[in-house]
This record gives C-alpha cells, structure tokens and sequence, in this order.
C-alpha cells in the first residue's frame, strides 16, 4: 500500500478485523442481559425483529451507553492500529471504520485511533424502550462506503478495503482493491485482491506494496 500513490481512503470492518471479536452484539447483549434493569431473552439472530421497540426499560440514554461502553474489552483489539492509522495519515490517506456492530464500540476505536469515520449500528433508548439503529445493512456496507465515495469527492480506485467475512465483500463493490485480513470464508479469500492470514497485527496489510 506504501506504494501506491493513488490510495485516499481505507474502510475497515470492526469485527474480525480490527476486533478478534467477530459479533460484538453478543458481547453486548450478554452483559445487558445480566443486568437487573432489563428482561431481556437474548438471540442474536432475532435482535433486530424480535428486541426492537419491543423491551421497556427505567434508564437513559446516558446511563445506557455507559453500560454498553463498560462491555468493550481493549484486549479484543489487533496489534498495530495505532501505528497502522498514524501512517495512513501521514501519507494524507483517511480511514474509515464500516460496521453492522456496536457503534459504541467503533466509536470508541475510532476516538482512541483517529479514525476519520466511524458508521455502525446502535442502540438507544427511546420513550421507555429499547431501539435497534439500523445505520449499516450487514451485507450492503458498500452503501456507505459510496456515500463516503462522494462526499470526499474520491474515485472507486481511491479507495482500499479491508475485511474478513463474507458480510465485508460487498465493500469491493466501490473500491480499487480489497484486502482479505484473516478471512473466515473462502468466499472472502476468493474476491480478495491481496490476502494477509494467521495475523496478530493490523500493521500487516502495509507490509507490502498494494500492488505487490
């Protein structure tokens, strides 16, 4: 990536790419499951149809999201972020985290790792009940990543993205090449245009030129 003089934005999914953790709306839903404010049968799959609007509670938004901010575990982040992004920018390229996770999460990443962009879905109280954001299409994140696309006025060969699913593909659609950081599918590696796998550092996927 170092280079190729073309790159002006880096989108990276959360999960399974800057997060080991692959499904952070488990963390989450785990530990407000435990807490005594709220009733909640958890199932993921479910979340969106069967949790949203549907769980009152006694709380605010603040007291909420502090619980939800309390669930993240720093020990859940790749090696290199820090160094990963600081290059980035000095090389006048932005970086941008893409995900259908936790935005409490992204967010937090995104502050202490001076993303530029931040996008996930969210949660938040509202009239006494629980709302699911749906801010990010799991599988259509390439939605967002254009709406970035035109805002910054870039071109699709401007942009790089990095991911790890099968959910991470479709941001391919709108950029000049795709990085597969340890994919879980083999659908991932088949797309991918370059593949970093059996990692412990973000700081990898600058190891070589793009091109390489």
């Amino acid at each position: 990536m170092r280079g190729d003089k073309m790159v002006k934005l880096v989108a990276f999914s959360m999960e399974g790419t800057l997060l080991k953790n692959k499904n952070t709306w488990n963390r989450v839903m785990s530990k407000l499951s435990r807490n005594p404010y709220y009733n909640i049968i958890y199932n993921f799959d479910y979340l969106y149809d069967n949790l949203n609007n549907k769980i009152n509670v006694s709380i605010n938004n603040t007291a909420f999201n502090k619980l939800i901010d309390e669930s993240f575990d720093y020990m859940d982040l790749y090696d290199g972020i820090d160094d990963t992004i600081k290059i980035l920018h000095q090389n006048g390229i932005k970086a941008a985290i893409i995900t259908a996770g936790v935005k409490n999460y992204a967010d937090i990443i995104a502050r202490e790792f001076k993303f530029d962009y931040s996008i996930a879905n969210e949660m938040k109280i509202i009239s006494g009940k629980i709302r699911f954001i749906k801010n990010v299409d799991s599988i259509r994140k390439e939605i967002i990543l254009n709406k970035l696309r035109i805002k910054n006025g870039f071109k699709r060969d401007d942009i790089i993205s990095v991911g790890s699913s099968l959910q991470d593909i479709s941001m391919k659609n709108v950029s000049g090449k795709f990085i597969a950081f340890n994919p879980s599918a083999v659908e991932v590696i088949r797309v991918a245009d370059k593949i970093i796998d059996g990692s412990e550092s973000l700081l990898d996927i600058l190891n070589e030129p793009i091109n390489a």
